[in-house]
């Protein structure tokens, strides 16, 4: 912020002094409506739902909801017994429950069993993979690129191995906290100008951080918290 908007000394004319605004403008919801009124002339201030009117498609969220295989569902609860006896161990142990940076490892463990992600590759039968794979193919038969994002890096190196070998064939841009930031700019500008280049997976971490990603039409959120 300048220090026209961040005093009010900024604003000649419009304030008196500090008293004044005080009295003029009280910390209410009505002050507050007061205060918008009297400054919508002398603020420049243009929301994007304004200036990309017109320009921008419209956004859709879809959310698709897998079911896990039954060998996955008997894992999965077996991953949550075991958690629930440690923090139950740990409880009895210390006289309380442990802190979340002793849990977090447990919820991550299951986030990712979730992802279908198996040692270092898919397990192709995993619905949540199926789910994937379909949005791709789908999308890149109308010629549309995907942005994917997921929390791991393991998951987003198996999805690379996927997505550029045997049955897809996909040319892939990837991004993670690895990638050296002097080449991000040039990978960023391939997915962004190239064609052919339909796929561009990155970590939440590292594809958030205002980078250019407007040539993909459609966003995956593999894994959610």
């Amino acid at each position: 912020m300048s220090e026209s908007e961040e005093r009010i000394e900024g604003f000649p004319g419009i304030f008196s002094s500090l008293e004044r605004f005080k009295k003029e403008f009280p910390n209410t919801s009505e002050g507050r409506r007061r205060l918008s009124r009297r400054l919508r002339d002398y603020l420049l201030r243009r929301r994007s739902e304004d200036v990309l009117k017109g320009i921008l498609p419209a956004i859709h969220h879809h959310e698709e909801r897998v079911q896990f295989l039954p060998e996955d569902q008997g894992t999965y609860q077996q991953i949550e017994k075991n958690f629930g006896a440690w923090l139950q161990s740990e409880f009895e142990r210390t006289g309380r429950y442990p802190l979340l940076n002793h849990v977090f490892p447990w919820l991550l463990m299951m986030v990712q069993f979730t992802s279908g992600y198996r040692g270092s590759r898919f397990d192709p039968a995993n619905p949540k993979v199926g789910a994937a794979d379909r949005i791709i193919q789908e999308a890149d038969a109308r010629g549309e690129k995907v942005l994917v994002f997921t929390r791991f890096v393991e998951v987003e190196e198996a999805m690379r191995a996927r997505y550029t070998g045997e049955g897809f064939h996909h040319q892939v841009s990837y991004m993670d906290g690895a990638t050296p930031v002097a080449r991000r700019p040039r990978i960023i500008d391939q997915f962004q100008t190239d064609p052919e280049m339909k796929v561009f997976i990155t970590t939440y971490g590292t594809g958030s951080e205002a980078i250019n990603l407007t040539a993909a039409n459609i966003v995956i959120l593999y894994d959610l918290d």
